[in-house]
C-alpha cells in the first residue's frame, strides 16, 4: 500500500485514489465526524440560523447582497459562531492521523486516532485562529467586492491558502512545532504552487458538482412534473445532507494524499525512513 500511494502521482491518480481511501475508511471517518464535527457545526448553525432567516431567501441575488450588511448589524452571533470554528481542528487532526496511517500501510481505529491526535489537535486549534480569519476574509472579499473580490482572491488569498494548506498534515503527521508549521507547509508547495493550486481547484469543483448534481436533477424533475415547491425543497435538503455526509471523507483523503505526494516529489525514497520515525 505504501508503494502505491507514497510516490509522485498523476493528476488522475490524485483525484481517483481518495475515493478508494474514503471507501476503505468510511465508517471510521463517519464516526469521527459524528463525534466531533457534527456537534460543532450544529451549534454554529443554531447560532446564526435565526439571523439568516431575515434574508430574502426566495430571492438569491438580494440574499447574497444582504449578507455583509446583516453580518455588520448582527455581528455578535456571527462572531460567536466564528469563534467555535477553530475547534473543528480536533476532529480534523484525528481524521488526518487515521488517513495518514492507512496510506503508510497501517490501520488504526477511530478511537485510537482520537487518542493519538490530541496533542496535534490542540496545536491546530491555536493555528486555526489565523486560518479562520483568513477564510472569513476570503468570504467577505468574494461577497463584498463583486468582480474585484475574485481577482483579490485568485491572485492574493488563494496562493496564500494553498501555501498554508498542509499545516494540519505537518503538525499531525510530522509533529512539527507551532512556529515551524506554516513555513514547512509553504516549503512543500514551493516550486509546485501552480500545480497544487490547479489540483485544489479541480478537486473542489469536482466535489461541488458531485454534491449538487442530484439537487439539479430534483430541480429538473420538479419543473417537469410540477411536484410543488415544498416537496422539492424538502427533497433537495435531504439529498444535500446525504451527499455531504457520504462524501465527507473525500476532501481530507485528498488533502492527506496530496501532502504525501508533495513529500514524495521532494524527498524521494528518504520519505520511507522519515515516516517510520514520525509514525
Amino acid at each position: 500500500m505504501t508503494l502505491r500511494y507514497i510516490r509522485p502521482l498523476t493528476s488522475g491518480e490524485l483525484l481517483d485514489f481518495p475515493f478508494g481511501l474514503m471507501r476503505a475508511l468510511w465508517g471510521r471517518l463517519l464516526a469521527i465526524t459524528l463525534a466531533g464535527s457534527v456537534p460543532l457545526a450544529a451549534a454554529q448553525i443554531l447560532l446564526i440560523l435565526p439571523t439568516l432567516t431575515l434574508l430574502p431567501l426566495n430571492e438569491p441575488m438580494l440574499a447574497i447582497a444582504g449578507v455583509i450588511p446583516l453580518i455588520l448589524t448582527r455581528w455578535p452571533m456571527f462572531a460567536l459562531a466564528l469563534a467555535l470554528q477553530p475547534l473543528h481542528a480536533l476532529p480534523r487532526a484525528a481524521t488526518t492521523l487515521l488517513i495518514g496511517s492507512r496510506i503508510c500501510g497501517r490501520d488504526i481505529s477511530a478511537r485510537a486516532a482520537w487518542r493519538a491526535s490530541w496533542p496535534a489537535g490542540l496545536k491546530l486549534v491555536v493555528l486555526s485562529v489565523p486560518m479562520t480569519v483568513l477564510h472569513a476574509l476570503t468570504l467577505v472579499t468574494l461577497i463584498g467586492l463583486p468582480g474585484l473580490g475574485i481577482l483579490i482572491w485568485l491572485f492574493g488569498l488563494l496562493p496564500l491558502l494553498v501555501r498554508w494548506g498542509f499545516v494540519t498534515e505537518v503538525v499531525t503527521l510530522e509533529r512539527a512545532p507551532l512556529r515551524a508549521a506554516f513555513g514547512r507547509s509553504a516549503q512543500l508547495a514551493r516550486g509546485l504552487l501552480g500545480r497544487t493550486t490547479a489540483h485544489a481547484l479541480v478537486a473542489e469543483t469536482l466535489l461541488l458538482v458531485v454534491t449538487l448534481a442530484p439537487i439539479g436533477l430534483l430541480f429538473f424533475l420538479d419543473i417537469l412534473f410540477s411536484a410543488g415547491s415544498s416537496l422539492y425543497e424538502a427533497a433537495a435538503l435531504g439529498v444535500t445532507g446525504v451527499m455531504l455526509l457520504a462524501l465527507r471523507g473525500w476532501r481530507p483523503c485528498w488533502e492527506v494524499l496530496s501532502y504525501f505526494e508533495l513529500r514524495a516529489r521532494r524527498e524521494g525514497l528518504d520519505i520511507q525512513m522519515s515516516l517510520e520515525g514520525e509514525q
